[in-house]
């Protein structure tokens, strides 16, 4: 038992570092590596913006095939060879001399943190853990890259810009895939078509496509996710633009980051305690008000207090969605299911980034962009308090 235990807890500090490169990384050093990547490729905002968005968009189109792919083959053969493409890219975007390589690159970035990142994470997740799910899964996405990526971003352009970017990343992205060769299905044993006798077998994807509840909750998370995407790719220069300095830009974000170490956890617990869909409206609720604040503060301290409470429950989404579908729909739906709901946020993933780069450079100012980011999370809230509502029981045929 001992030793079962053990193993329990290194599936979940794989799925942990998984997440964490996965999405975290490439993510949270976007914005700091935006004015540079502007500069040095004679790229505008917009344009380099479109990076960013390219690699979700990619993200979320393979994602449903992970989510297939996982019924028929291992899951470190996914991680393991999603990290080493994303190795290979990132060794090649510290060379790129032109905004549309990086761009490409960026794409297949994308595609190797659809293998890496989320669906996998989750399903190894929910194969190991059958008791408090929602609060391991809050541990096992706690963005500590996150938190790290932004300074470390930052001394790596000072010493050796873009290149030495790049190259650290494709570095750790390389260790990865050697540590993904670890992982294990599921706990000896477990019967891989097996259902939990708690829980009804999985539904086909078009039952999830047939279910109303389904829909209002994807749309909900693609609209704080496609919000999230831009305040990555932009939030280090809207900072700046507030007249804080590049420093103090960068320690506002970082501690925004940071903030997720403690969200995920805590909206983990949160929704084992009062269901994933109450934590869900707990959060956008606290990100209306707070995106609201970020467009009317100038301090530096009071924008550091705002990013970080931003940085609580934003980073929280990928778990508490994971929680929700599973209460929702059973835990053997979880892999179909997020699959399928990344493949519908494509668009939003997409859009979100340039468009707010569009704006700043139609306007010189990113207000009216964060503003109507702001009241896309209203409309989040509202969709999640539907869910309850519209959920129907699953026919299994």
């Amino acid at each position: 038992m001992p030793i079962m235990i053990a193993l329990r807890w290194r599936m979940a500090a794989l799925a942990f570092l998984a997440q964490n490169v996965g999405l975290g990384m490439v993510l949270s050093s976007f914005g700091i590596l935006l004015p540079r990547i502007c500069e040095d490729l004679g790229a505008s905002r917009a344009a380099a913006a479109v990076a960013v968005s390219i690699f979700m968009m990619m993200f979320g189109l393979v994602s449903p095939l992970v989510g297939l792919g996982l019924a028929r083959f291992p899951l470190r053969l996914f991680m393991s060879g999603g990290a080493a493409l994303c190795a290979i890219a990132m060794a090649a975007a510290a060379f790129a001399t032109d905004i549309r390589w990086l761009v490409l690159l960026y794409a297949i970035v994308g595609i190797g943190s659809g293998f890496l990142g989320i669906v996998a994470p989750m399903t190894l997740i929910s194969r190991w853990f059958d008791r408090k799910r929602g609060s391991v899964l809050g541990i096992a996405t706690a963005p500590i890259f996150m938190f790290l990526s932004p300074p470390a971003a930052a001394m790596l352009l000072k010493l050796g810009g873009l290149e030495a970017a790049f190259l650290a990343m494709a570095g750790t992205f390389a260790a990865v895939a050697l540590l993904m060769l670890m992982v294990v299905e599921r706990p000896k044993g477990q019967a891989e078509a097996a259902a939990p006798q708690d829980q009804p077998p999985a539904p086909d994807r078009a039952t999830f496509l047939r279910q109303p509840a389904f829909w209002t909750l994807t749309l909900g998370i693609a609209l704080m996710a496609g919000s999230g995407t831009a305040l990555y790719a932009h939030g280090v220069v809207y900072m700046i633009q507030k007249g804080i300095g590049a420093d103090g830009a960068t320690i506002a974000f970082t501690i925004f980051a940071g903030g997720g170490v403690i969200g995920t956890s805590l909206f983990g617990w949160l929704a084992d305690r009062i269901t994933p869909i109450r934590a869900l409206i707990i959060d956008a609720l606290a990100q209306f008000a707070l995106w609201s604040c970020l467009v009317l503060v100038t301090d530096l301290a009071a924008l550091i207090l705002v990013c970080a409470m931003i940085g609580i429950g934003l980073p929280a989404l990928n778990a508490l969605q994971a929680a929700a579908l599973a209460a929702l729909f059973g835990v053997r739906s979880v892999p179909g299911a997020i699959g399928i709901s990344y493949f519908i946020k494509v668009p939003f993933l997409l859009i979100a980034a340039p468009a707010v780069g569009h704006m700043f450079d139609i306007t010189q100012s990113y207000d009216a962009a964060f503003g109507t980011l702001a009241a896309l999370m209203l409309v989040s809230l509202i969709l999640f308090a539907t869910v309850p509502f519209l959920h129907r029981p699953v026919e299994v045929r």
